[in-house]
């Protein structure tokens, strides 16, 4: 039996049984004794059978009780992965493992499972060792599936030309699934703001040049990267009270 197992009244064929507790010596009693499964180890019974008013020698029943082994190790008992991504079988570390679905009852597997990362949500696994015929409790693993981070461009153009200390066209993005961003590589005079999920970018740039922002994602179940580009070009507007001459030699 595995230890604490509900075990069944000890049985054998003969007349006028009698069992007893030791080899030799004691009282024989008429009822079958049920064994303990309480204490893992060996215990002993014996029976004899009597006709015409005399008792054989006893046979001997050994009761073997096996311990419950642990449940088995997990390397992490939860795991996270973006919606759509690839997943890999679940490890553990222990003797013969089985598969559940289910904390309780259910059909094991020798296979592990693939988690599938089709639905957002969480899905738990569970896995138990077996030795000397005992089965472990079972070790549970939590597989998350989040939505993946997600920045898009909503409103204006992110590859503009503007001239210096003009304003640029706004632009405007939009964030989910993930904490916040980080941007860079705007112009001298442009900036950021955000407001809840939502990025504009503002400004009169005061310099020129050709200006490749990046907008980087901060939290979430993955990286996500948006770029953009705005040439700030030279001003070629006449000042006041000056003149273009168009001279024929």
């Amino acid at each position: 039996y595995c230890q604490n197992a509900i075990a069944s009244p000890i049985t054998a064929t003969g007349n006028n049984l009698l069992w007893y507790t030791v080899p030799s010596g004691g009282t024989g009693s008429s009822v079958a004794p049920t064994p303990s499964t309480n204490v893992a180890g060996t215990t002993s019974y014996y029976v004899s059978q009597t006709e015409n008013g005399c008792e054989s020698a006893r046979a001997k029943i050994d009761v073997v009780i096996n311990t419950v082994p642990n449940a088995p190790t997990v390397t992490n008992g939860s795991l996270t992965y973006c919606q759509g991504s690839t997943a890999s079988p679940l490890t553990a570390t222990g003797s013969n493992l089985l598969w559940y679905t289910v904390a309780i009852g259910g059909t094991g597997s020798s296979v592990a499972p693939t988690p599938s990362t089709n639905i957002t949500g969480t899905t738990s696994y569970y896995v138990s060792q077996t030795e000397n015929g005992c089965e472990s409790a079972r070790a549970k693993i939590d597989i998350n599936v989040n939505y993946p981070a997600i920045v898009s461009l909503t409103s204006g153009s992110d590859n503009q030309n503007v001239d210096v200390n003009n304003s640029i066209q706004p632009i405007v993005y939009t964030f989910n699934n993930i904490a916040g961003v980080n941007i860079n590589g705007l112009p001298n005079g442009v900036t950021s703001s955000v407001t809840g999920n939502t990025l504009t970018i503002t400004g009169t740039p005061t310099v020129t040049g050709v200006f490749n922002y990046s907008i980087t994602t901060i939290g979430g179940c993955s990286d996500v990267t948006a770029n953009g580009k705005i040439e700030v070009l030279k001003d070629w507007k006449l000042a006041p009270n000056s003149y273009i001459f168009d001279i024929d030699y």
